[in-house]
């Protein structure tokens, strides 16, 4: 599962990382797939929703991988969600294209939403040695398939 939200596009996962974390703990030999989250808010100091619990489920294993952007702080190279899926592009390839994993997106419309999608479009492209326009089919495929949700706002 990839899950992809910026401010308070968060607060929906945390009661799938819940759930998880009550699957694991009622089936202990529950077998499940990795999860990846990608959040971006303004501010580390300001805005970081959730911090505590979020490196707490990373800890017990519930999350496999926590990127976070900071899109006015000045510290991190990954200003955006989108930057920290381009640092991460193998393994997210990896999760979609072979491992079948669902992409989740819960934010902003106008930009974080459309951003995200591009930003999906261009590294299925580019690690399928494929036309931009065909990788734009793929993500439609994933949409049809159930496998590239949004929950977005304007």
């Amino acid at each position: 599962m990839i899950l992809i939200g910026a401010g308070t596009g968060l607060a929906p996962f945390i009661g799938f990382l819940q759930h998880r974390e009550a699957q694991v703990k009622q089936y202990q030999d529950l077998l499940c797939g990795p999860i990846w989250l990608f959040f971006g808010c303004r501010h580390n100091e300001r805005d970081y929703l959730y911090r505590s619990e979020l490196e707490r489920f990373h800890e017990v294993g519930i999350l496999s991988n926590i990127s976070v952007s900071f899109s006015r702080d000045n510290s991190t190279s990954a200003r955006y969600v989108q930057d920290n899926i381009l640092l991460h592009s193998d393994s997210v390839c990896k999760l979609l294209l072979e491992q079948n994993a669902v992409v989740y997106v819960c934010g902003d419309a106008r930009n974080m939403s459309k951003d995200v999608n591009n930003t999906i479009v261009t590294i299925i492209s580019q690690h399928q040695g494929i036309a931009m326009e065909d990788a734009k089919s793929v993500t439609m495929k994933l949409r049809q398939e159930g496998r590239y949700l949004e929950d977005i706002w304007t």
